[in-house]
């Protein structure tokens, strides 16, 4: 077998694939599969960025409040519900103010103050995929939040 690659190239190349390989899983969010009956899971996360959450969400209001804050570009959480639910909370749990936006197959929820301050969802969802981001008040903020979802 004939190697065209040197292995001075063959290391630079392992090197360059490696550290794509982290960044890329340092910003993909992981998918959480639900099925009913899971009960309650909370998923840790940093909030904020410079991307307006108007922009995530492609408006300025939803019927579940308006579109407010800063978030990453990515989400920060993937949830794949493998059932419809006739009432799930996703609730974001922080000592500071925080916003949320979701993409769902039934559409795009934002919220800002939902408990207090703190964002959140409740209702019917659709089975499907939805992406998450959380996000913070004033921009390039960096908080720390626990993201909580309930199955009532």
């Amino acid at each position: 077998m004939i190697s065209i690659f040197s292995q001075s190239l063959k290391s630079a190349l392992f090197v360059t694939i490696s550290a794509l390989a982290l960044s890329f899983s340092a910003t993909a969010a992981q998918a959480n599969s639900l099925n009913p009956g899971f009960g309650s899971i909370e998923l840790k996360g940093t909030a904020g960025g410079n991307t307006a959450a108007r922009d995530i969400a492609g408006r300025s209001e939803t019927p579940t409040g308006g579109c407010v804050g800063f978030t990453g570009s990515q989400p920060n959480h993937v949830l794949q519900l493998n059932a419809g639910f006739k009432d799930l909370t996703v609730l974001v749990q922080s000592s500071t103010d925080t916003t949320i936006v979701v993409k769902g197959p039934g559409g795009t929820w934002c919220n800002d103050d939902f408990q207090g301050k703190n964002a959140g969802l409740d209702g019917q969802w659709q089975a499907g995929e939805y992406r998450v981001w959380v996000g913070t008040q004033g921009k390039n903020q960096s908080i720390g939040y626990t993201l909580r979802v309930t199955e009532e």
